[in-house]
């Protein structure tokens, strides 16, 4: 959809990967899986994955945005991860 393509744009633009938007249906809640999340390692973290938790923030601002700014209710969470491949679950 146009959400998707939207933030595929914006990530392009920073060579961040691609994320893939998923509804499910059990707990009503939206799946973002991010691909081809970038290494970025630091000395703490020599595989990256602190880059997991700077996706989240950004995909949980953008969620916000869409709703005018209103707070409450929803939130942005990793729920499963890797350097290939990252899940977050979006809902209340």
């Amino acid at each position: 959809g146009a959400l998707e393509a939207r933030m595929n744009e914006a990530l392009a633009g920073l060579e961040w990967g691609y994320v893939t938007l998923g509804v499910d249906e059990a707990d009503r809640s939206l799946r973002l899986a991010h691909h081809a999340m970038p290494a970025v390692p630091l000395a703490a973290d020599e595989s990256g994955h602190w880059f997991g938790a700077v996706l989240e923030g950004l995909y949980g601002a953008w969620m916000l945005a869409q709703q005018g700014g209103a707070t409450g209710g929803a939130t942005m969470r990793v729920v499963q991860g890797d350097t290939a491949r990252l899940v977050l679950r979006y809902g209340g």
